[in-house]
C-alpha cells in the first residue's frame, strides 16, 4: 500500500462513521430528554396520559431522520473540511436548532399525540453536547 493509501482509508471510514455515531449520540439523547421530562419530575408536572414511552418510541426514527436530514443539507458530512471548534459548534448548533424547529413544525401537524416540546428541547441540547463530545 503507498502512503497516499494508507491516509485515505482511515479518512474516508471516519466520513462513514461519522452519521453513524451522530444517531448513535442523537438516540442517547432524545431517550435521556425524555427520562428528563417524564421521570424526574423536574421539568413541571404532565397529563399521565402524555408520557406514554411507545408514542415517543414510534417518532424515534423520525426525530433521527430529521436530524439526519438538517445535518447533511448544512454540510455536516461533507468531509471533515478541518473545522475548527468555532466553526464546528456553529454547525452542530445550527443543525439542532434546525431540527428542533423542524420536530416543533412536525409534532404540531400530528394532532393523534401531543409530544412534549421540553423532549424536543432537550433532545436538541442534550445531542449538542454529546455532537460536540464525539467529534
Amino acid at each position: 500500500m503507498t502512503q497516499t493509501l494508507k491516509r485515505k482509508i482511515p479518512a474516508t471510514l471516519l466520513q462513514d462513521l461519522l452519521p453513524v455515531g451522530d444517531l448513535a449520540v442523537l438516540g442517547v439523547a432524545y431517550a435521556s430528554a425524555w427520562a428528563l421530562r417524564f421521570r424526574t419530575g423536574l421539568l413541571g408536572a404532565f397529563l399521565p396520559k402524555f408520557d406514554d414511552p411507545r408514542h415517543y418510541l414510534y417518532a424515534a426514527p423520525v426525530v433521527a431522520l430529521v436530524f439526519f436530514v438538517v445535518f447533511k443539507w448544512l454540510g455536516l458530512y461533507r468531509g471533515r473540511r478541518h473545522l475548527n471548534v468555532v466553526d464546528e459548534f456553529q454547525a452542530l448548533w445550527m443543525g439542532c436548532l434546525a431540527s428542533l424547529l423542524g420536530l416543533s413544525a412536525l409534532a404540531f401537524f400530528d394532532r393523534e399525540f401531543a409530544f412534549s416540546i421540553k423532549v424536543f428541547l432537550f433532545t436538541a441540547v442534550f445531542s449538542l453536547a454529546g455532537l460536540l463530545a464525539w467529534r
